[in-house]
């Protein structure tokens, strides 16, 4: 079994510390391993809590929880939430290697940004592997480990990404979950992206996409939740109104960057899109920045 663990005072409150005057204090850091087969095992038992927040990061294999009466079990790319003053305790599953993160923090933070994305009788989040994190893990450590220079500093500030960080990857997997994905749709979109001044078809992007044109359509409409040319479109009027704001182009030279043949037929589409002609736009933009 291997740790290494880092406080962020010299003093080291067993049972942790709880302080809402401030915004985010992060109280120890760490990280544990216990090898597939390893007799000692692992396990931890507090039956009165602690004073502050533990978050633990599975980076592999599985951890028992039982946590104020409930049993889970979390696995790798879960970070589980341990709240203040619950009793929880858990143990290492002795048939895996585990390697786990871990992190005990206070603060009105802890309440506001990390516990509500968390279940209360179900506390697991599932976040998926990242490198990232165990950065995070690991960076707030060492500092703690050495108390450089503005450690306190680096440390709460490393925390506190760390748990947006959390809250990023939470967010994404919630939006794969509730999205369907394509590959093909995908590439399908970063074409549209890098090449929007090319005049496409549907059939063209079906063809690319090696779908039917109605099967092409029905699929993007279906993940995107608009027509493949719209959204082509919409593309072309970001892309126009960045144009306008930051460079000193002829209308027409914007419409052609967009991929928009007709001048005429650009400024009726970005009138419609916007309100404006693309003109009143750029006038408009010019003068917000006076």
């Amino acid at each position: 079994m291997n740790r290494a663990f880092g406080w962020m005072s010299d003093t080291r409150p067993i049972n942790g510390c709880e302080d809402y005057t401030v915004y985010l204090l992060p109280v120890s850091c760490g990280y544990r391993t216990m090898e597939a087969g390893d007799p000692a095992g692992y396990a931890m038992d507090r039956p009165g809590g602690r004073l502050d927040y533990q978050l633990l990061y599975i980076q592999s294999g599985s951890v028992h929880f039982a946590i104020n009466g409930n049993e889970m079990t979390a696995s790798a790319g879960d970070m589980v939430l341990i709240r203040p003053h619950v009793a929880h305790g858990y143990r290492y599953d002795p048939a895996q290697r585990c390697l786990v993160s871990w992190l005990h923090c206070t603060g009105s933070a802890m309440r506001t940004l990390a516990e509500p994305a968390f279940d209360e009788d179900q506390p697991i989040l599932h976040v998926g592997a990242s490198k990232h994190l165990d950065g995070y893990f690991q960076a707030i450590t060492v500092e703690m480990q050495r108390k450089d220079a503005e450690y306190a500093g680096m440390v709460t500030a490393l925390a506190l990404q760390l748990i947006y960080y959390m809250l990023r990857k939470r967010t994404q997997h919630t939006e794969v979950a509730l999205r369907r994905r394509d590959e093909r749709i995908d590439e399908s979109v970063s074409l549209m992206y890098q090449h929007c001044s090319q005049q496409w078809t549907n059939e063209q992007l079906a063809a690319q996409a090696n779908l039917s044109t109605s099967r092409y359509i029905h699929l993007f409409t279906e993940i995107h939740h608009t027509s493949p040319l719209k959204f082509l479109n919409n593309i072309r009027m970001n892309m126009a109104r960045e144009l306008l704001s930051t460079c000193k182009l002829g209308v027409s030279e914007v419409a052609a960057m967009c991929g928009f043949q007709s001048p005429q037929y650009f400024c009726r589409m970005f009138r419609k899109a916007t309100g404006m002609t693309p003109t009143q736009y750029r006038d408009q933009d010019a003068g917000d920045d006076s």
